[in-house]
């Protein structure tokens, strides 16, 4: 049967996507309803706000959500029932949640409590709550995820367990935080990621603090995983030694996770940035930095020590896939190569499943 994409199950013929994927509203409509929601998404909150603060907005993929703190930690939805007026605009001590539209009030764990203009319990009325998750310092929050959390993440947990990561002792650095608006696609920006093909001709500096002879490449149930290896002749190169694992006698340089569909993890020596990609229009995603200190003494050094400048290059490459997807009557559809995308072509089957 004839799939949305067209991408065959061996890289060795497949063909990268047409070019509709990238430019056909209707495609990338279909796309958002699928990759948004019933996925797993880091949300953010102070792990410094007073005690006495109840409420906090928030947002997931985009989405408006309001943290609770009630008799229990909560996420919610801060959409209002009755006519969808959003509820919490800024951190608050509160007892309960009113709607500043109609007067709706709901408790803090997110149940229908009363409603001016209902003479009974209107029915479906309570706040939807989210799944909430934590790893250490960071939070994620999903509504009806379609996998488990624990299954989502499990790749992350066993690569980092085997050289015993210490998620609890991560400090957040918010002068790690970026945010960058990119003129292209949101899913170039991702393909860009998702290969070191690019790494010798884009990342002079980044391959000088690889071994370019072994750059590892996995591909998991819902996402891939690279693994940079740091070079032999630096011995003095930050790296995890596992004992144990798939990367058992390997120095591990860094480990750079896609997780389905947008979070971006990567594990240094030092510590974790977090890359949240959103799409915002057929022409514009956003990119959100976030990072966690594991070592000071090892940033700034080996594959995660310039990544702003690596940031800085990538975002140059996919401004120009972008310029030439856009060259309609030039465009032709490519052929992978196998040795160095495999992850590309994984991403590109799972986008084909997803649309079919």
């Amino acid at each position: 049967m004839p799939t949305a994409l067209d991408i065959d199950p061996d890289p060795l013929v497949a063909r990268t996507p047409p070019r509709e994927l990238y430019v056909d509203p209707a495609l990338r409509a279909r796309l958002r309803q699928r990759l948004v929601h019933g996925w797993h998404q880091l949300w953010e909150i102070d792990d410094e706000i007073g005690h006495d603060v109840s409420l906090v907005p928030a947002r997931i993929a985009g989405e408006p959500v309001v943290w609770a703190r009630g008799a229990s930690e909560r996420l919610l939805s801060n959409v209002c029932t009755h006519r969808a007026a959003t509820l919490v605009d800024a951190p608050c001590a509160a007892r309960a949640i009113r709607c500043p539209y109609h007067g709706r009030r709901f408790d803090l764990e997110g149940r229908f409590v009363a409603a001016p203009g209902f003479d009974a319990d209107p029915g479906d009325a309570s706040l939807p709550a989210a799944e909430v998750h934590r790893v250490g310092p960071l939070r994620f929050g999903s509504y009806e995820p379609m996998v488990p959390f624990d299954e989502w993440w499990a790749p992350v947990r066993e690569r980092t367990a085997a050289v015993g990561f210490d998620w609890e002792a991560l400090r957040r650095d918010p002068d790690g935080d970026r945010l960058h608006t990119i003129g292209a696609p949101w899913l170039l920006y991702l393909e860009n990621y998702l290969e070191g093909f690019h790494v010798p001709f884009v990342h002079k500096e980044l391959q000088r603090v690889l071994d370019p002879r072994d750059y590892r490449h996995e591909l998991l149930p819902h996402g891939t995983l690279q693994v940079g290896v740091a070079p032999a002749d630096d011995p003095d190169a930050p790296a995890f030694l596992p004992t144990a694992g798939p990367d058992a006698g390997t120095r591990v340089a860094a480990w750079w996770f896609w997780l389905w569909p947008t979070t971006l993890v990567n594990v240094y020596p030092w510590g974790v940035s977090l890359n949240l990609i959103e799409d915002v229009a057929h022409d514009r995603c956003t990119v959100r930095y976030r990072a966690w200190v594991l070592d000071e003494a090892k940033r700034g050094r080996g594959a995660g020590g310039a990544l702003d400048l690596v940031e800085q290059q990538d975002q140059e490459v996919v401004l120009r896939a972008w310029a030439g997807v856009q060259a309609a009557t030039l465009f032709r559809r490519g052929r992978y190569a196998p040795a160095h995308e495999r992850g590309l072509h994984h991403l590109h089957r799972l986008l084909d499943r997803a649309l079919t």
